[in-house]
Formats: structure tokens, sequence, C-alpha cells
């Protein structure tokens, strides 16, 4: 399988049930949190090696008991592939760039993806300091909002829940607006 080819609904249906499976520990992501681990990684300051991150996903340190190789792999696959689409969209199409959020009746819930992106960000904490020191602190809005993070400096209250939703169409764009300050840094 091409490990570039973008997850189709029922691929990402499989993946999500395999990370809400007894197979993987309770604090495994799932897939609303993966993906916005995934872009933290992907938009991130400096590519970090797979060995380095799967383990957050899966929780922590305990690996998922495979029933197989083949599934142990098959797993492994969607997860870099659906990296590799999230980055693919950010290069090619960032107009198309699409979070996975979840729907609760009329409401997005997305408080799960955006944990999952700080969690990513917490990979390389340090290097997204810079983003800061050149005044881009901002782009972040959105996302920490959404996850519940207040600034202790300003003293921000957190979202009421009409706040949030309204906060929500927000983060597909800064997501998109973070790729293009760190990959300007990067081309440097």
């Amino acid at each position: 399988m091409d490990l570039n080819t973008p997850l189709s609904e029922e691929e990402l249906d499989e993946l999500n049930e395999f990370l809400l499976s007894d197979t993987v520990s309770e604090e495994c992501m799932d897939a609303s949190m993966l993906d916005g681990f995934l872009a933290a990684l992907v938009v991130g300051p400096e590519a970090i090696p797979f060995n380095e991150w799967i383990d957050v996903v899966w929780g922590g340190e305990e690996a998922p008991v495979f029933a197989s190789q083949e599934q142990a792999q098959r797993v492994i696959d969607l997860i870099v592939r659906h990296m590799n689409s999230i980055a693919d969209d950010l290069e090619q199409e960032p107009e198309v760039y699409d979070p996975i959020f979840y729907q609760d009746g009329d409401e997005l819930v997305a408080e799960g993806w955006c944990g999952g992106f700080i969690e990513g960000m917490m990979r390389r904490a340090e290097a997204w300091e810079e983003l800061f020191e050149a005044g881009h602190g901002h782009l972040l809005q959105p996302i920490m909002q959404v996850a519940g993070v207040t600034d202790d400096e300003t003293e921000q209250p957190a979202l009421s829940p009409a706040e949030r939703q309204e906060t929500i169409p927000l983060i597909a764009p800064a997501v998109v607006e973070l790729y293009e300050f760190w990959r300007e840094r990067r081309a440097q």
C-alpha cells in the first residue's frame, strides 16, 4: 500500500475502532486526538522520528498487543498514511485541510483534537518557543482556548459553550498559518 494514499472513511473508522478497542490502554488517543497530535507533528518546528512519538499515541510506553504482525503493520500504516495526508493537504491544498472533530447533536467537539495538538507540541516544546519570540503566539489562540488552556498573564477566562462553537472554525486556518510559519523557518 502506498503510504501517501489518504485514508478512506472506512479506513479512518477502522483505525478509530482499533484505537478505542481493549487492545490498547485507556489512555490511547482516539481518531480526533490522533489527528490533532499528527497535525502538530506535521506543522511543527522540526521533524520528529516515528519512534519518539508512537508511544504517545498508545498512551504511554506500553504498546498494544496486536493479534498478528499483519494487524500491527496495518495499524501503523494507517497512522502513517493519515499523517502523510495531513502533510500533503497542508502543502498542496491548504484550503481543503479539515481537522477531525466529533459532532454532538448540533455542536462540534474539538477539545480532544486540541489536546492532541498540544501533546504534539510538547514533543518539541522548547523549539515551539520561537513562535512566541517571533510574535506569532496568537496563532495558537483558538487551539488553546478550545482546549481550555487559559492565559494566566491576561487572566483570560475559559470560553463559554457558545464561544467555543464560534472559535472551533478558526482552528483549521490557524493550523494552516502555523504550517506556513514553520515552513518558512525550516527553509532558512
